[in-house]
């Protein structure tokens, strides 16, 4: 069993074996109730998220192969194109590598506009899937990754944008997630983000494809379709 179509199929491409394609489990199953507007405007209250701004946050571990080099580039062609961004780097990242961000971000003006929360607990990554106005989630690479933070994004309703491969490992809902091609560039990534800023607060978190998505990742789907391949059940 694997968790991606697309690395079921390169394992069949590679090596000639039949992979059975088993959907990864959301391990966060938001309550509906904590994503309306009135608890979004309360997160972001908690996070000190000023009235007006459009917060983006990408979740995990910090790396070279999730691209936050274009991410800070991207925010800067938001805010050059009067859109007032910040971002949020919610997850721990090197030392070595958060030090050449923020030297870039400094380059481009923009410290005032991004942070590095480092690693945090479940109640302030739950208040960023709250609160964010948009989520970008990429991987450099194409194997079939799966992301259990575009996962959570999806969950959340939240507006996302990921790389190709990347939102198409879990089958992503489109309405939910835009996707942009696996060959990285700040400017698609931005132009995305854009679009998403431009239907501003009033834009549609669709609350029925996201209760699909989240009823079709259940755990009790993933072990039913497990005992099922197993012939256990």
């Amino acid at each position: 069993f694997m968790h991606s179509r697309l690395s079921c199929a390169l394992m069949q491409q590679t090596y000639g074996v039949e992979v059975r394609h088993l959907p990864f489990a959301a391990l966060r199953l938001p309550d509906a109730a904590a994503l309306t507007s009135a608890a979004r405007m309360a997160a972001r209250t908690r996070l000190h998220l000023p009235g007006g701004s459009f917060a983006i946050a990408t979740f995990g571990f910090v790396t070279p192969d999730k691209a936050p080099h274009d991410l800070v580039w991207a925010l800067s062609m938001l805010r050059s194109w009067r859109i007032p961004a910040s971002l949020t780097f919610v997850g721990e990242a090197p030392a070595s590598l958060q030090r050449d961000l923020e030297d870039l971000a400094a380059s481009l003006d923009l410290m005032g506009h991004i942070r590095f929360l480092g690693a945090v607990d479940e109640t302030v990554w739950c208040d960023w899937l709250q609160a964010a106005d948009a989520a970008v989630q990429l991987r450099a690479h194409t194997i079939g990754s799966v992301s259990a933070a575009l996962m959570d994004c999806l969950t959340a309703g939240v507006p996302t944008v990921a790389n190709l491969d990347l939102a198409d490992a879990i089958d992503a809902p489109e309405a939910i997630c835009r996707r942009v091609p696996d060959h990285l560039s700040a400017v698609l990534i931005a132009e995305q983000l854009a679009e998403i800023a431009a239907a501003g607060p009033a834009m549609s978190r669709h609350e029925t494809i996201r209760r699909a998505y989240v009823a079709d990742h259940t755990p009790e789907r993933y072990a039913a379709a497990l005992l099922a391949g197993l012939e256990l059940s």
